[in-house]
């Protein structure tokens, strides 16, 4: 398998499997921007000419969605004028028309005729060879585009294939338009993060250099196993991974998707990416509000995939988001948003619990000093257990314990706080 698509081994073997056959078939692969849908849609489309296969490919663009039939025009860009002589002349007139090759003489193009005509074609060329019809980003294709295509999906017959790719996280389904004949023909796999050993594997052919083990898990924790994200972040300077500083390409992406939100939106959107296991009962504590209004104020992030709500818990839909907003708030808010999470997080079950599980001399005291001892570790340790707050402190939660925890409550308290990180 090639370099390029290490770690999509499942998703080749299934690439594999539709290309074979007599029978149409079609696969959609779903993923978020840079997930490496296109890779492997590229690598498909590669195999294919190997085995003998016409492509037909087109790439969608949002800048071209308005433009009537730009997808179908790249698709039938490859073929010579003459192999579309066996077309009725309505379906050569209309093919004409969209690929610019006659005179405009103010006459509508006749949609039915572009998508019998594009059925006609795929069909004579499937009788010589198989056919792979490819489409990147068909959540970008323009509509007359989209229709002449379903038109000719559902009746396609003989060795005729179809991949495309389809961005999630921009609202509905955007690919619910390809069916074929046979439901079971069409199939759907999401593409999701790359483990720690395949995107190692990606960086080193990418940027031909190799990464220590801890300095993979940090670019595997910021980019969420996204591989375009992980080789943005890798081609930095080396002060930006033990910083976590965002290079000016990834910062502009994430600046895009969470600017524009209302100074309590990104006050509530601080609030979780200060916080390990965000609920909003804990971001409500250290907001001063109630879990109802929480959700009530985070409702526009959710509705443009910022975050998303599972129950009670409140979590970014991309690690490099929750990143990004805790990196590019001010210092001095941090710092706010922290104290007032610790002091909050005293009343949760998490610190209770935690303090219950102290040292027997902490349990059995009621001194004042003990009391203070065992409120201070285990508000601490419920600060350190946010990823982000260690990556822009120290890179020890021992060490940041050490430097932030209050004298004279001390060595005792250090201990008692160190020894809960898990």
């Amino acid at each position: 398998m090639p370099s390029e698509v290490l770690g999509r081994s499942a998703e080749a073997e299934l690439v594999g499997s539709v290309l074979g056959g007599t029978e149409p078939a079609a696969l959609l692969l779903d993923g978020e921007a840079g997930i490496g849908k296109t890779t492997v849609l590229l690598s498909a489309i590669d195999r294919a000419r190997e085995l003998g296969f016409t492509v037909l490919f087109a790439r969608a663009a949002v800048t071209e969605s308005a433009l009537g039939y730009a997808a179908l025009a790249d698709l039938l860009a490859g073929i010579e004028p003459a192999a579309l002589d066996f077309l009725p002349a309505p379906q050569r007139r209309a093919l004409d028309r969209i690929l610019l090759r006659a005179p405009d003489d103010g006459a509508g193009t006749d949609p039915r005729a572009v998508a019998a005509a594009l059925l006609a074609v795929i069909t004579r060329l499937s009788e010589r060879t198989p056919v792979l019809v490819a489409l990147d980003d068909a959540q970008w294709l323009d509509t007359s585009s989209v229709h002449a295509i379903a038109f000719a999906a559902r009746r396609l017959s003989g060795p005729v294939k179809v991949i495309g790719t389809v961005r999630t996280g921009i609202g509905e389904d955007q690919a619910l338009w390809l069916q074929l004949s046979r439901p079971e023909a069409l199939q759907r796999i999401r593409l999701g993060p790359l483990s720690v050993g395949a995107l190692h594997a990606v960086l080193s052919h990418r940027l031909r250099r190799s990464f220590s083990r801890p300095t993979m898990m940090r670019i595997h924790e910021v980019s969420g196993g996204n591989p375009f994200y992980a080789v943005e972040f890798a081609r930095g300077p080396a002060d930006n991974l033990k910083s976590g500083a965002l290079p000016p390409t990834l910062a502009e992406l994430v600046r895009q998707r969470i600017e524009g939100f209302a100074g309590d939106v990104r006050e509530a959107l601080l609030a979780v990416s200060c916080l390990g296991t965000p609920t909003a009962d804990l971001v409500g504590r250290a907001l001063g509000l109630d879990a109802d209004d929480v959700f009530t104020r985070l409702a526009d992030a959710e509705d443009r995939g910022i975050i998303g709500v599972d129950g009670d818990r409140v979590r970014f839909s991309h690690p490099l988001l929750a990143h990004g907003v805790y990196s590019t708030a001010a210092p001095a808010a941090r710092r706010e948003m922290h104290c007032r999470e610790s002091c909050s997080c005293w009343g949760c079950s998490r610190c209770r619990t935690a303090a219950h599980g102290a040292p027997r001399t902490f349990s059995g005291r009621r001194s004042n000093r003990s009391r203070t001892i065992r409120r201070c570790a285990s508000k601490y340790w419920c600060h350190w257990r946010s990823p982000n707050s260690i990556s822009a402190g120290s890179r020890s939660p021992r060490r940041g314990l050490r430097r932030r925890l209050p004298l004279p409550i001390g060595w005792t308290a250090r201990r008692c706080a160190a020894s809960r990180w898990p």
